[in-house]
Formats: C-alpha cells, structure tokens, sequence
C-alpha cells in the first residue's frame, strides 16, 4: 500500500539567494547578473566542476560558488594581485596571488587547475588585463565550458578605456563569428579564427561565452 505521507526532498536557494547571503554584488541588490549566471550553469551545479575567478576582493563570490555548486568534488579557485581574502583549510577554495595579465602566472594557475568549466574575468576592468587573460585562457576552457567578462559598462569610463574598450573587443568577436566563412552561407568552419565560440550571450554589464563541444 502506498503510503499516504511522501518525503520531500529539499528545496536548493535560488542562485541569487546564495548571493544575498554571501554579499556578492552580484545579486539582486546590485548588478542583478545571478538570474543569468542561473540560467546558464545550472546543469551543472551538481557537477564536479572546476571554476575559476580573476578579481576576488574579500572572496564573495567564491564563497557563493562554493555554495551554489553542491558537488563536493567542485574545486573552487580565484586569483587576483591583491592579498584580500584567505581560505578556510577546508573550505574547497584555493587562491593564487598574481597579475591576469601575466602570461607565466596564468601558466602556473592552470597547472594547478586544469581545464575549466567556467571561468569569470571580474578582475580590473582594465582593457589591457582583460585582453592578455582571455586570450591566454580561452584555451583553457573545456568543450562546452564558458567564459565570462563582468562590468562591461566600465568600457564608457576613461580610467577603464586605455589602449581599448573591451565592449569593442567583444563586439568584434561577434562580427567575426557571424562572418560567412568560406561557403557563404554561415556555415562554422575550422579555419574560422572564432570556431571555438558556440555563442555569446551579452546582457546589461556582462557577456558570457561558451566553448563549442569537441
């Protein structure tokens, strides 16, 4: 007989839930960028993914991860050339201390990591970080995998907008992914120079790239 009374299972928080809690301004309160970011990676938050974060200021949003990504195999990282924030031992969060913009600390980093499933530029904001870091770790990413570049808005501001504006830069990788390819008729080819790009999705203050599956 089947019994009258069924267990619930529990209810997960809400990305954007984590985000109050944790302080992130990444939440509601602020840049409002959890909604997407759920939209986006929440097949894989049971997953062992591994993440990593440039720019973690006092690891706000590293700790969100940590709680949004309930799989206890998930190794959580950030990097960023200030001393902030320092990890509890057993935390599942590992920090390094460095430039993004340096390709040989980048190299190191990924020699700690491995491949990644997702990795978030919240550093600087700074067109001539921002390039050299995407660039270096683009390659990095795991088939299916994403990248993402935070506060494009900072582009309009001039202390941001030296040497470039990382809007531009985005904004022709998307001319480049729509070009026609050889065949004229928009079909992806291996020698395009942005194959790798599945697509990008741009929102208020945010693109988020996905690597293309294998």
């Amino acid at each position: 007989m089947e019994s009258k009374h069924k267990m619930s299972l529990p209810t997960l928080p809400s990305l954007d839930e984590v985000a109050l809690e944790t302080t992130t301004d990444r939440s509601s309160r602020y840049h409002h960028y959890t909604n997407t970011y759920e939209e986006v990676f929440k097949h894989l938050r049971a997953q062992p993914i591994t993440l990593l974060e440039q720019g973690i200021l006092a690891g706000d949003g590293l700790k969100m991860w940590r709680k949004y990504f309930t799989n206890p195999k998930s190794r959580i990282y950030g990097l960023d050339f200030e001393n902030k924030f320092t990890p509890g031992r057993d935390s599942g969060i590992w920090t390094f201390l460095g430039n993004q913009r340096d390709h040989a600390f980048l190299a190191d980093v990924v020699s700690v990591t491995g491949p990644l499933d997702i990795c978030i530029d919240d550093a600087g904001h700074f067109y001539t970080d921002q390039v050299p870091a995407f660039e270096f770790l683009w390659s990095y990413i795991k088939p299916g995998g994403f990248y993402t570049c935070e506060d494009l808005h900072t582009s309009w501001h001039p202390q941001h907008s030296e040497g470039g504006r990382i809007i531009d830069f985005f904004t022709d990788i998307v001319k480049d992914v729509q070009d026609h390819g050889e065949t004229w008729h928009g079909k992806p080819i291996k020698t395009d120079r942005w194959y790798s790009i599945d697509w990008m999705l741009f929102r208020k203050g945010l693109v988020i790239l996905r690597k293309r599956q294998a």
